[in-house]
């Protein structure tokens, strides 16, 4: 399966991801679905969870907001 070995990689969304399209993982052209928010075409993206044919991938530059220190 597609899946397999892609949790914890890197990537860039090669489609707009809304919230399905194509990312580009480890050289391969893979069927993803962003978690939580539309993704750009050309986005970093994160492998956060795949199950089968199921890569689920979140944003890789914003997964932690930043808030101002007091």
């Amino acid at each position: 399966p597609q899946g397999f070995g892609l949790v914890g990689l890197s990537g860039v969304a090669i489609t707009d991801l809304r919230p399905s399209g194509l990312a580009r993982i480890d050289g391969k052209r893979v069927d993803v679905t962003a978690v939580g928010e539309f993704l750009e075409e050309g986005a970093p993206i994160e492998v956060v969870a795949a199950d089968g044919l199921r890569v689920a991938v979140r944003r890789k530059d914003g997964l932690v907001p930043a808030t101002p220190s007091a």
